[in-house]
């Protein structure tokens, strides 16, 4: 058992710190991204969105160099408990608020991640983490935390289930018509028709788009 604590411990250290760490850089790398980002949260006044984006970044960066370190474990994961709720909640509000964005900015420029029901409930079993985190530098008794431990599990399972089944299935068709023109010496031109079909929770359909031509070459007469 206690090998199975260390090992779950160590895992748990490593994912949170790891996020938090990449959260951390990304945002650091051009703070000024992350301000017109938060700025489309719309909860806070523009004047304190840039301080606010460099002051969350540095902790957020602060608090991964503090899990890793293993020193007072127990009271670096209730601060990740506070950050993942504070996290959840902002989300939630926001959501509800009628907000949806392709990108809340939690990276920064390193890569997109939506903003949307999932992300709120992703924040919320990553505090759940950090419970199970908490109980076990705090020595809790083992069933409880794995008790924890597995809610938590089934909750990032279920969360990657509803993310991809929300995905709509697209494919893409590229459909070539050749067609001559009427009048004398003109050049033949081939219509690129580009067709996408999606099927997806909120039903099927089709679309056409991007209509191009390219002009062919007519030997002389």
């Amino acid at each position: 058992m206690k090998i199975l604590l260390t090992t779950v411990r160590l895992a748990i250290v490593l994912f949170i710190g790891g996020v938090l760490m990449l959260a951390a850089i990304g945002k650091l790398l051009d703070n000024r991204h992350v301000a017109e980002v938060l700025a489309q949260w719309r909860l806070l006044p523009s004047w304190s969105l840039l301080p606010f984006g460099v002051v969350l970044s540095l902790l957020e960066l602060a608090l991964a160099l503090w899990l890793f370190s293993g020193w007072r474990l127990a009271q670096a994961a209730l601060l990740s408990v506070l950050f993942h709720l504070g996290y959840t909640s902002g989300t939630a509000i926001t959501l509800l608020r009628g907000i949806s964005l392709p990108d809340c900015g939690c990276f920064g420029i390193l890569f997109a991640h939506p903003l949307d029901w999932p992300m709120a409930a992703e924040d919320a079993i990553t505090a759940l983490l950090s419970v199970v985190l908490y109980g076990i530098a705090s020595k809790w008794k083992p069933r409880i935390i794995l008790l924890l431990l597995g809610v938590a599990l089934f909750g990032w399972i279920g969360v990657s289930v509803w993310k991809k089944s929300s995905l709509p299935t697209v494919t893409y068709h590229q459909e070539h018509f050749r067609t001559t023109s009427v009048v004398p010496r003109k050049s033949n031109k081939t219509i690129i028709l580009n067709r996408v079909s999606y099927r997806g929770p909120h039903g099927n359909g089709q679309t056409t788009f991007n209509l191009n031509t390219k002009p062919q070459k007519q030997p002389p007469l």
